[in-house]
């Protein structure tokens, strides 16, 4: 068995080989550090690592268990014996065996929740019997440890790895968990939805928490063998219509869209983290010229009231506090991809960026109503909800006939004539633009649906997103022709909204556009 950080998850191949009683040793390195991994008949005894802190005689002596002339003379007795360090310091009186077990499976355990936040290396297992001769071996079961291990990993960026595609269908593994292996009350809470059929997306959804406590539930339970990883299984060709086809070409082009600006992607990672500095945001933006040069055009933009004031990014930051910084550089970094024309929709240049930035604006509004930390997300997926309108604008344009006929004969809303024409809608292609572009999952879901908000498994911002594109196109600030109909009463129920707070809603998000709108030019 062979394979790399970048295609598999490591943890898949362990708990394989452990649940299919391999012996041999897995020898896994990532160019700088390498890690080895002795198992024998599926149970793990021994891990060491190159790196000097993952060693067991640095480990020992960092516990004070060793003193450094001691550490010094049992590794020249190991090297002169021919026998693990271990076994050395047994021998010698340096520690008791039991001591020793319980020092080795905390070596193993910090070794494994390294292994789990790589992100580049590769691994190969060599199958074998092993010589065990002068070594202290440790069996351990790995599954009790891998569930420990991976409780231990506190790194966003490898649970989105783990799931990174999220068109993959979690199901329960064939073996049942040992009955050693106890679940806390959340991850048995979300091992009971996995049924086979939920996309980790719908789990991600339909689960009461956030998307990072959730998907770090999914990566435990993963880690430890709980749930394995099958794909959706594929439609007969036979029954693949002409528009799934056309969605399969479509998607592949996706990649050919330019990607969001790297600086905003790492702007927004800074400013997520608890320890980010104004230095290093201004840093970042330093990066491209372009998009700080907006930036501080809008900071000093009569929208916020600082004419002429702010001179720097790092002053920007001061003044107006990290939250709004990075809601600018947001605006400054989508508004080329969204500003262009799109003839298909029979769009002007600025028409899809200034809908785009109003909705942006009454969604902020409407999410700072319940809680302000909701602010920033509704913010961002309101300036990127109508981003599947620029991949499929070529392909309207194709049929603008019969797309123009439509929408004068039928009266029917915008993006149910994308679907008869197309067999899908502009949400549906922005929510796989969003994978793409690493957008939080529970922002690309509202995205897909903030045309059918009551069809979200109640995802609250797909509702504020609904509300604040009916908002925008009901002050005249549209992206599209069609009719545009009213707020069912049960959205602005579930949004906790009245008539009322509509009409102020409305005639904020119109003030703050005029004042912000030229600034972006």
């Amino acid at each position: 068995m062979r394979g790399n950080f970048k295609n598999d998850f490591f943890a898949d191949a362990l708990m394989q080989l452990c649940l299919t009683c391999q012996t041999g040793q897995l020898k896994v390195t990532n160019g700088v550090e390498t890690i080895l991994l002795m198992l024998n008949e599926g149970r793990l005894i021994y891990a060491m690592g190159s790196r000097k802190e993952l060693r067991l005689g640095k480990l020992l002596q960092s516990k004070g268990i060793l003193d450094g002339e001691q550490l010094n003379t049992a590794l020249g007795l190991s090297k002169a014996r021919g026998e693990s360090l271990g076994k050395v310091m047994i021998d010698e009186g340096y520690v008791a065996k039991d001591l020793l077990a319980t020092i080795i499976r905390k070596q193993a355990e910090t070794i494994l929740v390294n292994l789990l936040s790589w992100n580049v290396g590769g691994f190969e297992f060599e199958a074998g019997a092993l010589d065990l001769s002068g070594i202290v071996a440790n069996e351990l079961e790995v599954v009790p440890v891998m569930l420990d291990v991976a409780r231990k990993v506190d790194d966003p960026p490898a649970w989105q790895r783990a799931f990174a595609d999220r068109q993959i269908v979690p199901a329960p593994a064939d073996q049942p968990l040992p009955d050693d292996v106890l679940l806390e009350p959340m991850e048995t809470k979300l091992y009971a939805m996995i049924n086979g059929k939920r996309t980790v997306a719908q789990t991600i959804t339909e689960f009461e928490h956030d998307e990072d406590v959730a998907l770090r539930q999914l990566f435990i339970l993963r880690c430890c063998g709980a749930i394995v990883m099958q794909p959706p299984a594929e439609p007969d060709e036979a029954d693949i219509t002409e528009a799934d086809k056309l969605k399969k070409r479509i998607l592949r082009s996706i990649v050919d869209l330019p990607p969001m600006p790297r600086v905003v992607q790492k702007a927004q990672q800074i400013m997520s983290s608890a320890t980010s500095s104004f230095q290093q945001i201004s840093k970042v933006l330093e990066t491209d010229p372009a998009i700080a040069a907006r930036v501080l055009k809008m900071a000093n933009s009569a929208y916020y009231g600082l004419s002429g004031q702010v001179s720097s990014i790092q002053h920007a930051a001061v003044v107006l506090g990290f939250e709004t910084l990075g809601q600018l550089i947001t605006v400054a970094g989508t508004s080329s991809l969204l500003g262009a024309a799109l003839k298909g929709y029979q769009l002007d240049s600025g028409d899809l960026w200034r809908h785009s930035l109003a909705v942006a604006f009454a969604s902020k509004i409407i999410a700072g109503r319940k809680s302000a930390k909701d602010e920033n997300d509704a913010f961002s997926a309101g300036l990127i909800h109508d981003a599947g309108k620029i991949i499929l604008d070529k392909h309207l344009k194709k049929q603008q006939e019969a797309f123009a006929a439509k929408l004068q004969s039928n009266g029917k809303p915008l993006y149910t004539i994308e679907k008869e024409i197309l067999g899908f809608d502009h949400a549906q292609i922005a929510s796989e633009l969003c994978n793409q572009w690493k957008i939080p999952e529970m922002q690309a879901q509202a995205i897909r649906f903030h045309h059918a908000p009551t069809e979200s498994n109640e995802n609250r911002l797909a509702y504020t997103l609904h509300v604040a594109d009916m908002i925008a196109r009901n002050a005249g600030i549209s992206a599209g022709a069609g009719p545009i109909g009213q707020i069912a009463p049960e959205v602005l129920t579930f949004l906790n909204l009245e008539e009322d707070d509509i009409e102020t809603i409305t005639a904020e998000v119109v003030e703050s556009v005029a004042k912000i709108a030229e600034d972006v030019k």
